[in-house]
């Protein structure tokens, strides 16, 4: 227990007795600050980030659907798919 546990188990009595009190949701203060614009330079960052991680994405699909072809062009001719040669 830490020394400030009975100042919040006193505020949270507290606020439990004003909500059963209350019939309905105080009003909500407007912000005192508006909120800050984001420049031109922030997006074209944003979106040049999120275009290459979707290229990065892309290539590795495209590299991994034609390994496959790859390999059955670069293996040799006088063997086959199991590694042996073929019978003669």
């Amino acid at each position: 227990m830490t020394a400030l546990q009975p100042t919040i188990d006193n505020a949270a009595a507290a606020n439990v007795s004003a909500d059963r009190a209350q019939t309905k949701p105080a009003p909500q203060a407007a912000p005192a600050v508006s909120a800050k614009t984001v420049s031109a330079k922030t997006w074209l960052a944003v979106f040049g980030a999120t275009l290459g991680a979707f290229m990065a994405v892309l290539n590795i699909q495209i590299v991994n659907a034609s390994l496959a072809t790859y390999r059955a062009r670069s293996a040799p001719a006088s063997t086959t798919a199991a590694g042996s040669p073929p019978p003669t």
